[in-house]
C-alpha cells in the first residue's frame, strides 16, 4: 500500500466516518423498506392478479426483482465494511463492485417507476404530447446522468476517487429533484382540473392530491439532503446514503398507490350516489390516479463489533454493548403483556374456566420469570464470551416459550372449534380464525425452534439471539392486525348471516345455543392471537 493510501484516524473521521456512521442506519432502513415492499407486492398480486393487465403485473415483478438485487448488494458491501473490514482496515479505503453496481440498479428502478408516472400523466392529460414529452425528457435526463455516474465509477477502486465525480452526483440529484417535482405538479394540476364540484368526487381528488404531495415530499426531501451534503461536505459521502434509500421509496410508493385503488373505489361507492367511477382497469390509466404515501417505519441498529485499537475504545465499546443487555427485559415484558391478552381471550371463550386459564397463566409467568433471570445473570457481563455461561437459561426460556405458544394456540383452536354452530356464516369465521392462529403460531414456533437448535448445536455462535430479538416484533404486529381485522369479519357475518344477528362486543357465550334463535346475541372473539407476518399479510388484505 502506498503512502497516499494510508488513512489516519482524523481523515477517517472527516471523510469516510460520516458515511460509515450512516451506513448501518441506511442498511436498516433499506431492509425495512424492502420487507414492506415484499408485503405490498403480495397484497397487489392477491387483490389484482385477475383484474390487472399482464404487462403491468410482469412490469411490477421485474421492478421487485431489481429492488431485491439492490438489497442483496447493499448487504454485501455492509458485510465487507463491518465484518471483513475489522480485520483488514485497508478494505475501508476500497470501493467494492457491489456498491458501484447499486448505482446502475438505482437508475434503472427509478426510471422504470417514473415511466409509470409519465404514463399516468399521458392518460390524465388526454394524451397531451407536449406535456408528456417534457416529462419523458426529464426522466431520460435523470437516467442518462445515473448511467454516466455508473460508467465513471466502474473504473474507480478507492473511496478517495469518488470526489472526482461528485459533480455528476450533484447533477443527478438536481435532475431527480426537478423530475419528481415536475411529475408531482403535473399530476396535481391535472387532478385539480378534474374537480367537478360534487362533494363525493372532489373528496376523492383531494385525497389523491394529498397522496401525491406526501409521497413526493418524502422522496424530494431525501434528494435535497443529498444535494446539500454534496455541496457542503463532498468528502463525507453522506449523499450516498440518501441515494441508497431512493429506489426503495419509489417502489413502495408505487405499490401503495396500486393497492389503494380498491379502497378508493369503495369510498366512491359509499358516497357517490348515482355517480359511477371505475378504478379496476389499468389500461384506462385509473391506476395512475393514486400515489399513496408510503408509511415508513425503521428500527435502529447497534454496531456490536467495532475497531478496538486502544483501551479507551474498548471501554467505550463495552458501554455501548450494554444496550444489548437491556433489550432482554423489554423482550420479556412485551411477550408477557401480549400473552396476557391471549390468556384473557381463552378465559372468555372457555366461559371463565379457572383451571384452564390458570395453566395458561402459569406458563406465561414461567416464561417471564426465566427472562428476568437471564437479565439478572447477564447484567454484569462485559464480553460476548461470557454469554456462554447462561446458554442453559436461554435454552430453558425458548423451550418454555415454545410450550406456552403451542398451548395457547391449541387452546384457542379447541375453544373456537367447539363453538362451531353448523351455520356456514359463523363457521366460515371460525375457520378463518383457526387458520390465523395456526399460521401465526407456526411462524413464531419456527423462529423459537431455530433458537433452540442453534443454542444446542452452536452455542458459541449466538445465533439464537437473533431469533429472540425478532419475536416481540412479531407478537406486537400480529396483535394489532388481529384487532384491526374485527370489523372486516363482522361485515362478513352481516353479509352472509341471513336471519342470524351476530354481536361482537360482549364476552363469549355458547355459540351453538345462541344460534338457535332468530335474533340472538352471539359473542365470539374476532381478534385472535395472531403472532406472525402471515397474519400481517392476511389482516392487511382483509382491511
Amino acid at each position: 500500500m502506498s503512502s497516499t493510501d494510508i488513512i489516519s484516524g482524523s481523515e477517517l473521521d472527516i471523510t469516510w466516518g460520516c458515511y460509515f456512521i450512516g451506513l448501518p442506519l441506511t442498511s436498516a432502513l433499506t431492509s425495512a423498506l424492502w420487507g414492506v415492499g415484499c408485503l405490498q407486492l403480495y397484497l397487489y398480486f392477491e387483490n389484482y392478479w385477475k383484474t390487472d393487465q399482464r404487462w403491468l403485473k410482469l412490469y411490477i415483478l421485474i421492478i421487485w426483482m431489481l429492488d431485491t438485487a439492490h438489497q442483496v448488494l447493499v448487504i454485501h458491501y455492509d458485510y465487507i465494511y463491518f465484518v471483513k473490514g475489522i480485520m483488514e482496515p485497508e478494505l475501508l479505503t476500497l470501493l467494492p463492485r457491489s456498491l458501484i453496481t447499486t448505482a446502475a440498479l438505482t437508475g434503472i428502478v427509478d426510471a422504470m417507476i417514473q415511466a409509470i408516472l409519465v404514463r399516468r400523466v399521458w392518460v390524465l392529460s388526454d394524451r397531451n404530447r407536449i406535456l408528456t414529452g417534457f416529462m419523458s425528457a426529464a426522466v431520460l435526463a435523470q437516467f442518462t446522468v445515473t448511467m454516466a455516474c455508473y460508467v465513471e465509477m466502474f473504473n474507480i477502486t478507492r473511496f478517495s476517487q469518488l470526489y472526482e465525480i461528485v459533480h455528476l452526483e450533484l447533477a443527478f440529484t438536481c435532475v431527480a429533484v426537478f423530475a419528481d417535482t415536475f411529475l408531482a405538479a403535473a399530476l396535481i394540476w391535472l387532478l385539480w382540473k378534474a374537480r367537478s364540484g360534487l362533494r363525493s368526487s372532489d373528496s376523492l381528488v383531494n385525497r389523491l392530491v394529498v397522496y401525491i404531495v406526501g409521497s413526493s415530499l418524502v422522496t424530494v426531501l431525501c434528494m435535497v439532503i443529498a444535494v446539500v451534503s454534496a455541496i457542503v461536505a463532498p468528502h463525507s459521502f453522506i449523499y450516498m446514503t440518501a441515494d441508497t434509500i431512493i429506489p426503495k421509496l419509489y417502489f413502495n410508493c408505487l405499490l401503495a398507490s396500486l393497492n389503494a385503488r380498491s379502497n378508493l373505489r369503495e369510498n366512491l361507492v359509499i358516497h357517490a350516489g348515482d355517480i359511477s367511477f371505475r378504478f379496476t382497469d389499468p389500461s384506462s390509466g385509473s391506476e395512475g390516479r393514486t400515489n399513496a404515501r408510503s408509511q415508513i417505519s425503521s428500527k435502529a441498529l447497534a454496531l456490536v463489533s467495532a475497531r478496538l485499537r486502544e483501551n479507551d475504545d474498548i471501554e467505550a465499546a463495552r458501554h455501548e454493548q450494554r444496550t444489548l443487555i437491556h433489550i432482554v427485559p423489554f423482550t420479556g415484558t412485551i411477550n408477557a403483556m401480549i400473552q396476557v391478552i391471549l390468556v384473557r381471550r381463552a378465559w372468555w371463550l372457555s366461559d371463565k374456566n379457572q383451571i384452564l386459564t390458570g395453566i395458561l397463566g402459569m406458563s406465561v409467568l414461567a416464561q417471564f420469570t426465566i427472562t428476568v433471570a437471564c437479565y439478572v445473570k447477564i447484567f454484569n457481563f462485559t464480553n460476548f464470551t461470557e454469554l456462554y455461561e447462561v446458554v442453559h437459561l436461554e435454552f430453558s426460556f425458548t423451550c418454555v416459550a415454545v410450550f406456552t405458544d403451542t398451548l395457547l394456540a391449541v387452546t384457542l383452536v379447541w375453544l373456537l372449534w367447539k363453538a362451531r354452530s353448523g351455520f356456514p356464516s359463523s363457521d366460515s369465521v371460525v375457520n378463518r380464525l383457526v387458520s390465523y392462529i395456526i399460521g401465526s403460531t407456526l411462524v413464531t414456533v419456527l423462529c423459537m425452534g431455530t433458537a433452540v437448535i442453534s443454542a444446542l448445536v452452536v452455542p458459541n455462535s449466538f445465533i439464537y439471539m437473533t431469533a429472540d430479538t425478532i419475536i416481540p416484533k412479531l407478537y406486537f404486529n400480529c396483535l394489532l392486525v388481529s384487532l384491526n381485522a374485527r370489523s372486516n369479519l363482522r361485515e362478513r357475518l352481516v353479509a352472509y348471516g341471513g336471519d342470524i344477528s351476530l354481536h361482537f362486543t360482549g364476552p363469549s357465550t355458547n355459540l351453538q345455543g345462541c344460534l338457535n334463535t332468530r335474533s340472538p346475541k352471539v359473542t365470539t372473539l374476532v381478534s385472535v392471537g395472531c403472532q406472525s407476518d402471515i397474519d400481517i399479510e392476511a389482516g392487511s388484505h382483509e382491511q
